[in-house]
């Protein structure tokens, strides 16, 4: 079974080979909801789950994250 890879991640290959862009703060526009209703926000650079709201940094990529718009962001399955 592949990985899932949100379409937000494709937007974000433009910037992911420069190192500055990592400090800049890219905003959380997604929601990963799972079967049992539960429901994890998405690193807009690598596409993985975040496990803690309103982190600064994304623990797995190290992306700066913008949480301003987090409550607009789309829901998927």
């Amino acid at each position: 079974m592949g990985r899932y890879v949100p379409q937000i991640r494709r937007k974000a290959t433009t910037r992911q080979h420069d190192p500055a862009s990592y400090r800049q703060a890219m905003p959380v526009t997604a929601m990963r909801i799972y079967r049992g209703g539960d429901g994890y926000y998405v690193c807009p650079r690598c596409g993985v789950s975040l496990e803690r709201e309103f982190m600064a940094y994304c623990d797995r990529c190290g992306q700066c994250l913008g949480w301003e718009q987090h409550h607009r962001a789309y829901r998927t399955g």
